[in-house]
């Protein structure tokens, strides 16, 4: 039972995504008709491609590609000589972003027919028109305003100073020590304010301007951050005129003082307090705006949303109510109405254009389509973020975050070019470390284990000050057993354990994988010692049960057969909800089932079935159960099995694999049409090796059949859909080679051979080989 060496490995790396029944999006034929007619193109394949096109236009006359494919038609009637059919093509191309480039090519066909002026007629349209053709931004303003009119206010308390000193005895002196001070505090030098202040008030402790003076206090002591005292200063001028404009600027600052202290529901208080005293009040807009960002830091968001539409509807045209519709998306989010949320920040945007919040706008807006589940809008908004926004932190996040997509779309080349521009622009912003970060856990996805480590590694040293170092160099650990060096993987975790606190997070998951790579390290007593270490110190975590399942596994690999069967009976027992439940039950069953004892086997199977039905074990399990049954001669009930896990996990990567078995023995019966049914309900949207195999699958079935053509297609569709996959491109573009030599299609045939002739390899010495026999028995 040799295969048994890997599962923990597969079990603890692998099922974490495999876990989830993943919806695959379905992909329509009429983009993949068009793309597989777009490469025949290219690949100069120009009568195929034109007959690829014209179907294409038959079978979906109101495409929203029909402009590119009469182009596409047009170019491609011109290099077969056609050139009054290409003009035709080309004068039902109508869209305004394909003119440049149809002008130039009806010149083309123009020259091609020797029409030589008519054609410099349709070039110089292209130049006079589009002068900025394939090679092609906003003026920004800003408004400030200030207390004093003139703004003078170093040459006010040079004057000021003047009249203290020229009239020492006249009344005046108090007043023009009162506006020294308050220019003073204009030149925003908020400690000379204080201390002036207070001595105002010791030498003039009668003024009429006392209470101004506090307020003025309250002021510089929140601007110099000494809040509870700018509080005290407040109140103390309340106190002194409760009524009056200048109580209501005192009571606003009490509110807001209070805000930045984050004690919301004293700060409530007071602008409560501001709202039944000033409710005609210039400021109550912004006090409104306020008590709504309370309730939202509350977490009372019915509420603040409240608040917020009533400030809309109460004051149109309030300076805040960018602020308003801002936070109220916000509050929406939160609550996670992210429809509503979208609206509320389109409208801020669309109001307001020239906001200092319109980067921050944008880039909410973003997070409420991918909360959504919109990502190309998601990824349109963090893009616009990326371009126009000043903060270069703001810019740095819009990045990561249009990374983090592409990541969990599996678009990982898009992703690592999100993160390395951050690290190659934004390199010392605040997400510098996490798009370092994210670019190993993007390597690592894409199994490239060496560059992840590498990548892990620059998040220790070029980040020294990084709070990711424990998971970074967890990963790093990862990368190491992922690769299969479990020795620099057991150094790393054995490192990384000794000298992270035990209340770490990373510290639980980094003793699982040090078990882990010391089982597969066949160091079976001590992954045996670190399991049972683990179960120990975190009994509590989920890695407490996956450690059990560890330590059966190793107590099997280790001779101990008996214990690990007992290991997992008494799991079963003792946490019959347990969270590797499943895989203890799979684990006993693949046991009998490869100890030929398939009615024990098929009891686990059954229990899992039925028990665990959203368990990605469960239509394994029901796999197996076929398997049995095809041993025992019973194809049709083995059919069933696999058309129940069809019937009870739609949509899911386990239906698709059902179809694929069902296909698998249709066409070993040669039912070739209901292999085909088959297969093509197995296929799913991503471009990977399993896909094209299958594409590859029912070209056979087509061919099988004597369907020529319709077996061209399906192997065209294995080569130009799926260009990164190893084996099955080649191989289809070498059976289209042979059935054109077939039908003594030997130019078309030699077109192939000569584009796989360069491959260093055994199909491109083939391809040489039949490209010689080609010239010399043919031409």
């Amino acid at each position: 039972m040799s295969k048994w060496v890997c599962l923990l490995v597969f079990m603890s790396l692998v099922f974490p995504s495999y876990y989830a029944n993943l919806l695959y999006a379905k992909e329509g034929g009429e983009y993949e008709d068009f793309l597989v007619a777009r490469r025949t193109f290219e690949d100069g394949f120009y009568e195929i491609a034109i007959s690829q096109l014209e179907e294409y236009l038959k079978n979906y006359p109101r495409s929203e590609w029909l402009d590119e494919v009469h182009l596409l038609l047009g170019k491609g009637y011109y290099h077969s000589g056609k050139f009054y059919k290409a003009k035709e093509e080309l004068q039902l191309v109508h869209s305004p972003r394909f003119e440049d480039e149809v002008l130039y090519w009806t010149g083309e066909t123009h020259s091609g027919a020797e029409d030589y002026k008519g054609a410099i007629e349709f070039y110089d349209k292209v130049i006079n028109n589009h002068p900025d053709s394939k090679y092609r931004v906003y003026a920004l303003y800003s408004i400030g305003w200030s207390y004093f009119k003139l703004k003078r206010f170093d040459d006010a308390v040079s004057q000021f100073n003047q009249v203290i000193k020229d009239f020492p005895d006249e009344k005046v002196v108090e007043d023009s020590r009162f506006r020294l001070i308050e220019s003073l505090y204009n030149l925003k030098k908020f400690d000379e304010t204080i201390s002036s202040f207070n001595a105002f008030l010791k030498d003039y402790p009668e003024s009429s301007r006392k209470a101004e003076a506090r307020y003025f206090l309250g002021e510089a002591n929140y601007y110099s951050g000494n809040f509870n005292q700018a509080i005290e200063e407040y109140n103390e001028a309340i106190k002194l005129l409760p009524k009056g404009q200048l109580s209501a600027y005192a009571r606003y600052g009490v509110g807001w003082t209070y805000f930045k202290l984050k004690k919301y529901r004293e700060s409530l208080e007071a602008f409560e307090g501001f709202a039944e005293r000033f409710s005609k009040d210039l400021l109550m807009d912004s006090v409104m705006l306020r008590m709504g960002q309370c309730y939202g830091n509350l977490g009372e968001y019915d509420k603040a949303i409240e608040l917020y539409d009533q400030l809309l509807k109460r004051f149109p045209d309030s300076e805040f109510n960018d602020d308003a519709l801002f936070w109220k998306g916000d509050a929406l989010y939160a609550i996670t109405r992210f429809a509503d949320a979208i609206l509320s920040y389109n409208e801020g945007i669309k109001r307001f254009p020239d906001s200092e919040l319109k980067d921050d706008f944008k880039y909410n807006l973003g997070w409420a389509y991918l909360k959504k589940g919109d990502y190309l809008n998601a990824i349109s908004e963090f893009e616009g973020v990326r371009n126009s926004a000043k903060s270069v932190n703001l810019k740095a996040s819009a990045l990561c975050r249009i990374g983090d997509i592409w990541l969990e779309k599996k678009e990982f080349k898009k992703a690592i070019e999100a993160y390395e521009v951050v690290l190659k622009e934004y390199t010392d912003s605040l997400y510098g470390d996490y798009a370092q970060y994210q670019l190993g856990i993007v390597l690592f996805k894409m199994e490239n284990f060496t560059a992840s480590a590498l990548a892990f590694q620059s998040v220790l040293i070029n980040f020294p000050k990084s709070k990711l170092h424990s998971k970074a160099e967890y990963q790093i650990g990862l990368s190491y057993v992922r690769r299969s060096d479990f020795k620099s993987a057991i150094e790393q975790f054995e490192k990384l354990i000794d000298k992270i606190h035990r209340e770490d997070d990373v510290r639980v998951s980094a003793l699982y994988q040090l078990g882990n790579a010391l089982f597969n390290s066949s160091r079976y007593d001590d992954s045996i010692k670190i399991f049972k270490q683990l179960m120990k110190e975190y009994p509590d975590s989920n890695e407490f049960h996956r450690g059990i399942y560890g330590l059966g596994l190793s107590y099997y690999s280790s001779g101990d057969e008996k214990e690990a069967v007992s290991v997992f009976k008494s799991y079963i027992s003792q946490y019959p909800t347990g969270g590797v439940l499943p895989e203890v039950q799979f684990w006993l069953g693949q046991y009998y089932y490869d100890k030929e004892l398939y009615d024990a086997a098929s009891e686990y199977f059954k229990k899992l079935k039925d028990s665990y039905s959203g368990s990605p074990f469960a239509p394994q399990s029901v796999f197996y159960m076929a398997e049995i049954l095809m041993k025992k001669g019973l194809k049709s009930d083995a059919r069933a099995c696999l058309k129940e896990v069809i019937r009870r996990y739609p949509n899911t990567n386990f239906e698709k694999e059902s179809y694929e078995k069902l296909g698998r023995l249709a066409m070993d019966d040669g039912r070739y049409d209901e292999a085909i049914e088959a297969y093509n309900k197995s296929l799913t949207g991503e471009k990977n090796s399993r896909n094209c195999q299958i594409q590859f699958r029912i070209g056979e079935c087509y061919e099988k059949q004597g369907r020529i053509e319709d077996a061209e297609r399906e192997y065209l569709k294995a080569a130009y859909l799926f260009p990164d996959v190893p084996y099955w491109p080649v191989n289809a573009q070498l059976n289209v080679a042979r059935l054109l030599e077939g039908q003594n299609k030997w130019g078309e045939a030699e077109k192939v051979y000569e584009k796989l002739s360069s491959l260093d390899r055994d199909e491109g010495k083939y391809a040489k080989e039949r490209l010689e026999w080609i010239k010399k028995n043919i031409k």
